[in-house]
């Protein structure tokens, strides 16, 4: 009596790979059912449960978030809904914001919209209160999609430390603002203290009463 070779398990990397060539295929809006259906049909030799594909997706963020803006010809609504003023007909210029989660080395990236003149070596002050607005709002998403503990205490993270980089240069291909992240169990208190004193200092708007 033959028996019928049994089925491997794919390695991580061979699964992160295959997460990422699928979603590329699918599109980013593709839910785990179908991204798993679609790898066993790919790949019907892996022994693969859609729990570690859900799993796997989840650790390294195998997606890019769009928000709000869906083409580089309107600025974010959340910007606008917040007051941030635009000058009518302003040029506008799609750019990464590029949230990199500090301890797990993962990036989770938003595609939003932001004036081309603030797209230089030396950003006016308005791209700061711009960007706030922003990184305020996305701190939120990247925390309900991360799920963490704080680095301290180990408690379950309900508080995001973020410290915003500005590289909005004009010479890149693609501009990009890169924002430091650290899950924390609160935003007050001896954790927060130490993010404080660890992470680096954020880039302030200025001060309307100056």
């Amino acid at each position: 009596m033959s028996s019928v070779p049994s089925g491997s398990s794919p390695t991580e990397q061979e699964l992160v790979d295959t997460i990422i060539l699928t979603v590329r295929t699918l599109g980013v809006h593709t839910g785990i059912p179908k991204i798993h259906e679609h790898i066993k049909d790919a790949r019907p030799e892996w022994v693969l449960s859609e729990k570690r594909v859900r799993d796997t997706r989840r650790k390294y963020d195998l997606v890019e978030f769009v928000s709000d803006t869906d083409t580089s010809k309107k600025p974010s609504s959340i910007v606008l809904s917040s007051g941030a003023s635009l000058a009518a007909g302003a040029s506008l210029t799609m750019f990464h914001l590029d949230y990199l989660l500090t301890g797990d080395g993962a990036v989770v990236r938003f595609i939003e919209a932001i004036p081309t003149a603030y797209c230089v070596p030396e950003p006016p002050e308005e791209a700061t209160r711009f960007l706030n607005i922003l990184t305020e709002t996305h701190d939120a998403e990247v925390l309900r999609r991360w799920d963490s503990t704080c680095p301290w205490c180990a408690r379950r993270a309900q508080a995001m430390y973020s410290a915003m980089a500005l590289l909005l240069h004009g010479t890149l291909v693609t501009p990009t603002v890169l924002v430091t992240a650290l899950p924390l169990c609160s935003s007050e208190g001896v954790c927060f203290g130490r993010a404080s004193a660890f992470m680096p200092p954020t880039p302030q708007e200025p001060d309307s009463s100056a």
